[in-house]
C-alpha cells in the first residue's frame, strides 16, 4: 500500500487461520498467533531486502521481535536496533515453558531471558532484550518500578532502568 500523500510503503501481514476471528484476544493459540506474526515481521524484512536501523515493538503482541531477532536475525537484517514500549504491563504474554521450542524455536539458552517466575514472560524477553524501552509517560516509567504498579516486573523494570524512558502519548 502507498500512501498518497508521501512516498511511504506501508506492509500488511495477515493470516486468516490466526487473525480471521471474532476477537483480537483470548484465544487458546494467542502465543502462536503472535509469534507467527514476529517472525513474519522479520522474515518480511529479509524477504524485502530491507535492513531497518529501528524495528518498534509494543506490548506482549511483538515481544517477540526483539527476542527473535537476537536469536534468529542479527546477521540478515544488520545493525537494526529495538524500541520496546509498554503500553500496559499487566497483560504480559505468560505462557508454560513447553512454548519455548515446541512453538518459539528458542533454544534452551534463552529461558532465562523469557522465563520468569514458573512460566514464559515474553515481556521480560523484550525488556531485557530491546536497546531502548519506552512507556506512555515518565509518570508510567516511575511507577512502574513499583510492584503495585508492574504486576510483578518491577525488579525487570529496575534491572533496565538505564534505558527506559517515558515519552507522553501522541507525541
Amino acid at each position: 500500500v502507498k500512501s498518497r500523500k508521501r512516498k511511504l510503503k506501508i506492509y500488511l501481514i495477515d493470516n486468516e487461520y490466526y487473525f480471521y476471528r471474532d476477537t483480537l484476544y483470548g484465544h487458546g493459540d494467542d502465543g502462536e498467533r503472535f509469534a507467527f506474526f514476529c517472525k513474519a515481521i522479520l522474515e518480511s524484512l529479509c524477504h524485502l531486502g530491507i535492513k531497518p536501523d529501528i524495528i518498534h515493538a509494543n506490548d506482549w503482541q511483538t515481544a517477540l521481535v526483539p527476542v527473535f531477532l537476537h536469536a534468529f536475525y542479527q546477521g540478515e537484517l544488520g545493525n537494526a536496533k529495538t524500541v520496546f514500549t509498554i503500553h500496559n504491563i499487566e497483560f504480559q504474554g505468560k505462557y508454560d515453558s513447553y512454548i519455548l521450542g515446541n512453538v518459539f524455536g528458542l533454544g534452551n539458552e534463552y529461558l532465562d531471558t523469557v522465563c520468569y517466575g514458573e512460566c514464559i514472560n515474553l515481556m521480560k524477553g523484550a525488556l531485557c532484550l530491546a536497546d531502548r524501552v519506552t512507556t506512555v509517560s515518565e509518570t508510567y516509567a516511575g511507577e512502574l518500578e513499583y510492584d503495585f504498579y508492574s504486576f510483578g516486573l518491577s525488579d525487570i523494570i529496575k534491572s533496565i532502568s538505564h534505558k527506559l524512558t517515558g515519552i507522553v502519548n501522541g507525541i
